[in-house]
């Protein structure tokens, strides 16, 4: 017999009384009579146990009518099994209502019991069916648009690359919005696009085989037959569908296991070793995603309207002032003729390109450029003659995404703490690939700079410095030593830096203007876990993620602190990293000095904070 207590009654009656304006969906439980319509009521079912709570509960019922509730279980005609909520033997009831506004009556489409499922011991779920428009809610602003699933390329390569066509460039323009379009629409029906803001769940397919599917069905259909008739033998075999279930189940996991332990300890698996460590490794971290960043006053913000708008002031502010210094020199430009692109220039660039990687705003991946089912080449080749003679980038090709990546170094919620990287559009990084090859033929670096440079990486420079300090160790020498950091060097480079260096090196001007397109009216937007912000400008620095970024900033390091460089092994850098040696500490604070002032002439900043010095002493 169920008992209900007083306090339950007048609870829901205060309850009923501080919500009758509110629009939520009360759901009462254990209450036993059935209800019809709102004040005819039948006990058919328990008439022989609730009879001392009768009055009690219909008092109850009577209240709800008064706030203007209805009991949906009442609405629908339904079998048993579907109106009984309550089993314990041979013995059930209906306990469970679901209780709603009359004026969200017309919004109710069904309301049923569960029979086969258990939320609680004896106790079957109640279900309430709704409909409810949710708000509409702009998914792209807080999780970014929809893109082509680029990963599933090699299933329908040869399908997508047959259905584009490829027409004469006869504008930048209009040749690049028709194969845009044309991508978009093949890729898009054979590939299928993403769902921003989807949690990914491992529903572990591999495990479903045919063996497990027949006994998991087994099992179910064992269950049943047990409800319909709670014998014995029912239950017996029940169990027994359940332990082979069980079972079959541990026998596809161990057989999965199996493989992938076969296949880690191979030559060829050793690499998703370390792929699967790493994993684990980033499933340990603390911070996953960070929502919340400091404003310039170093107070929290969680709102996303306010983060995204609070990350478009950082960056604007990074990517359009620069770092006060004098006027930039003047260098004198070299004319000279220089070849159009030529076919074999695109293949080469494309096959350097790699696979795999995000895409920038026009969603058009290198996989489509790099299929071996057609020749794309000679009509890039086309579309880049024709941006060089018109002097135009088409207005798509400028635009970027900004995504911070956090450093896993101090606060997260500091703007300062994490690394913008630009998603460019691919095909313009081909582009860009075939100018910094042009380019490398040309200039000729000094043997201090290790990075990005051919054959030579941090490798060559750690040699060299350990070779310093052990000589000096054996001469029982004192070395003075200082490593240098800029601050922010790739975002605040200056473009006047940026065109005088690639002139002091002796590039042809042609090739200069040809970088200058790539920087002339960029835009970009920061893309972060709470949105997408708005595009802004960006005026100052070389975009990290392009592919001509690199070479452009060692030339502007070769050019601006080639006449005070020292021979190698004495000074060394690394991109924006330097190290400086010398015999005495005077001459290593005069050093550090030169290259303080030399830095801040053209636009660039030490960053005193991560400036150290040490002394190497026998």
């Amino acid at each position: 017999m169920i008992h209900q207590p007083p306090e339950f009654f007048l609870q829901s009656r205060l309850g009923l009384r501080a919500d009758k304006i509110t629009n939520e969906l009360r759901l009462t439980h254990d209450s036993p009579p059935k209800v019809i319509r709102q004040k005819s009521f039948t006990t058919s079912f328990f008439e022989q146990t609730l009879c001392q709570q009768r009055e009690q509960v219909i008092s109850f019922c009577l209240q709800c009518d008064a706030h203007e509730l209805v009991i949906t279980n009442t609405w629908f005609r339904k079998r048993v099994t579907h109106l009984l909520t309550y089993y314990s033997g041979t013995t059930s009831s209906q306990i469970d209502y679901a209780l709603v506004r009359r004026r969200d009556l017309k919004e109710v489409l069904d309301v049923k019991v569960i029979p086969c499922e258990t939320v609680a011991t004896q106790h079957r779920p109640l279900v309430c069916t709704l409909r409810i428009e949710p708000p509409k809610q702009h998914r792209e602003e807080r999780n970014g648009p929809k893109r082509i699933k680029w990963w599933r390329w090699k299933e329908k390569e040869h399908e997508i690359v047959r259905n584009i066509q490829l027409n004469p460039v006869c504008s930048v323009d209009s040749a690049w919005h028709e194969v845009t379009k044309a991508v978009h629409t093949v890729a898009r029906t054979a590939l299928g696009l993403t769902k921003p803001g989807r949690r990914k769940i491992d529903k572990m397919p591999w495990m479903w085989t045919n063996t497990v599917k027949e006994k998991v069905q087994a099992k179910k259909q064992c269950y049943h037959a047990f409800l319909a008739d709670k014998s014995l033998a029912n239950w017996q075999l029940y169990r027994m569908a359940k332990k082979e279930a069980k079972k079959a189940v541990a026998a596809a996991k161990a057989s999965r296991f199996e493989d992938l332990y076969r296949k880690l300890d191979t030559r060829e698996g050793e690499r998703d070793l370390y792929k699967l460590a790493r994993t684990r490794y980033r499933q340990t971290q603390d911070v996953v995603k960070f929502v919340g960043v400091n404003d310039e006053e170093g107070n929290l913000i969680t709102d996303r309207k306010k983060v995204a708008e609070r990350w478009k002031r950082y960056f604007e502010n990074i990517c359009n002032e620069e770092f006060p210094h004098p006027p930039i020199p003047h260098a004198n430009p070299v004319y000279g003729a220089v070849m159009p692109i030529s076919v074999s220039e695109v293949e080469m660039a494309v096959k350097t390109m790699k696979p795999g990687r995000a895409t920038g705003p026009d969603d058009v991946a290198a996989e489509l450029w790099r299929s071996q089912h057609w020749h794309p080449a000679a009509w890039l080749a086309q579309l880049f003659n024709r941006i060089i003679f018109e002097r135009k980038i088409p207005d798509d090709r400028k635009r970027s995404t900004t995504v911070p990546i956090w450093k896993k170094k101090r606060s997260p919620a500091e703007c300062c703490n994490y690394r913008p990287i630009r998603l460019l559009p691919h095909t313009m990084k081909i582009f860009e690939r075939i100018v910094d090859r042009r380019i490398r033929e040309i200039v000729e670096l000094s043997s201090n700079q290790c990075g990005f440079v051919k054959n030579c990486s941090t490798t060559n420079a750690i040699h060299a410095g350990k070779l310093l300090v052990e000589k000096h160790l054996e001469k029982n020498a004192p070395l003075h030593v200082a490593f240098l950091d800029l601050e922010k060097a790739f975002d605040r480079v200056p473009h006047d830096v940026i065109w005088y260096s690639l002139r002091i090196h002796g590039v042809p001007e042609e090739l200069v203007v040809w970088i200058e397109l790539l920087y002339d009216g960029t835009r970009s937007q920061v893309r972060t876990p709470n949105g997408t912000s708005e595009e802004f400008c960006v005026n100052v620095g070389v975009h990290q993620g392009s592919a001509l970024s690199p070479l452009l900033f060692i030339l502007v390091m070769d050019a601006i602190t080639k006449d005070i460089q020292k021979t190698v092994p004495w000074t060394l850098s690394y991109a924006d990293d330097v190290m400086l040696a010398a015999n005495t500490k005077a001459e290593l604070e005069q050093q550090v000095q030169t290259w303080q002032d030399r830095l801040a002439n053209f636009g660039l900043r030490m960053n005193v904070k991560k400036t150290g010095a040490v002394v190497i002493a026998p």
